[in-house]
Order: C-alpha cells, then structure tokens, then sequence
C-alpha cells in the first residue's frame, strides 16, 4: 500500500540528506542583506500555493515536486539548472521540475531575461532557451536576443523580441517574485522539495539521494 508521504516523514528525510551535505560547499548569490543560514532545510507553510502556481500546467500530482527559485545572471542556478536537467532525464515523470523566476536586483538585466523566457515559453523553447542563456551568459548579459533566439531554435525570434519588448508576461514575473518574498527567498539558487525549503545550490548526488528517498516513501 503507498503511503500519504506525510509532512513529518518528508521532513526526516531532509533532516537525514542534510548530513550528506554537511561540509559540502552550498553556493548561492545573495538577494538581500538579511540572510538564513544555507545548506539547511526549513519547513513551509505556504507550500501548497507556491505548487498550485508552478505545476498549474503539469506534474501538480507528480510523486517528488521540485520548485528551483532562480536567476539568470546567478552562476550558481547554472549549476543547478544543469542537475536538474539530469534529475528529468533520469526520473521522468516521477519528479516534476518547476522554475521559478527570482531576479535579484543587483543583476540589471535578470529581469528583462525573465521576461524573454517567458515569451520563449509561448513557442515551447522555454528551456532550450534557459540553457543557451546560462552557456552564453555574454549574450544574456548584453541582451542579444536575436542571437540566443536563433541559438536555442525559437521559430518566430522577431515575435519573442516583440512580446519582451511589450512586456507581455511581466505579470507571471511578478507572480513568481511574489511567491519567493513569501516564502522569504533570499539567495539564488533556492529550492524546494515537497514542502520543504533549501537556500543554495544543492549537489546531484545529494539531491539524487533525496529524490530516491522520497521515491522510496511512496513506494514508487
């Protein structure tokens, strides 16, 4: 019989991986002069509204939810975006993956780039797009978008440029920034797994062991 993955199990698993981590280094970028400390979970309340609004589309009832806060000037969300992309390839549809935009204000142009990503998502190159923007951070940064268009196979990249330029999904943006400020977000990367909450990059093999013990709670 599966089991109802309760809180409180998810939340001794976390404890348990969190051993894994420790003496790992967990990088993150700063957004803000307040700050937590890394590398450790916390519980959150809000957990169900901040899944509601990032697996509206897909995965809502996926075995293993993971929601990444992230932006595109973060070196670190390279690094995890890159994870992440082998944590897809390896679980399938078991673990669903949900990116949330988080952009600090001292990086100038995270914003704007959200704002193309989202428009990218309307042609379905939402994350081919991501990963031309983190291999090509000298594109992002100067916001060549005809050339990371054409890179990442967006059909229509003068359609892009224009929905960025009219500012089209600044509302989704906003939304995500808001579910982060909710949840007191204050680094980049910031993941969270079934409720609970981790401010920093998290490695693959830790977060392979979290996934697999989750998997394993669900008896999947």
């Amino acid at each position: 019989m599966k089991s109802n993955h309760p809180a409180n199990a998810v939340t001794g698993i976390l404890v348990l991986c969190a051993v894994i981590i420790t003496g790992l280094v967990v990088r993150r970028e700063v957004a803000g002069t307040r700050a937590r400390p890394i590398g450790s979970w916390r519980p959150v309340p809000q957990w169900y509204e901040v899944a509601d609004v990032a697996f509206s589309t897909n995965g809502l009832h996926s075995p293993v939810r993971i929601v990444e806060f992230f932006d595109t000037q973060c070196e670190y969300c390279r690094d995890m975006d890159r994870d992440l992309r082998v944590v897809e390839r390896i679980y399938g549809d078991r673990v669903a993956v949900a990116r949330l935009h988080y952009p600090l204000p001292h990086h100038e142009q995270a914003y704007d780039m959200s704002l193309v990503l989202e428009c990218s998502r309307e042609q379905e190159r939402f994350d081919d797009l991501l990963e031309v923007v983190f291999d090509r951070s000298d594109l992002a940064r100067d916001l060549r978008l005809d050339s990371l268009g054409i890179l990442s196979g967006i059909p229509d990249v003068r359609a892009m440029i224009r929905c960025a330029q009219e500012r089209r999904h600044s509302a989704t943006v906003d939304q995500h920034m808001a579910l982060g400020q909710l949840v007191d977000v204050q680094f980049t990367p910031t993941i969270m797994i079934e409720g609970q909450l981790m401010a920093g990059r998290l490695r693959l093999e830790p977060l392979r062991s979290v996934i697999d013990s989750l998997l394993l709670l669900k008896e999947i």
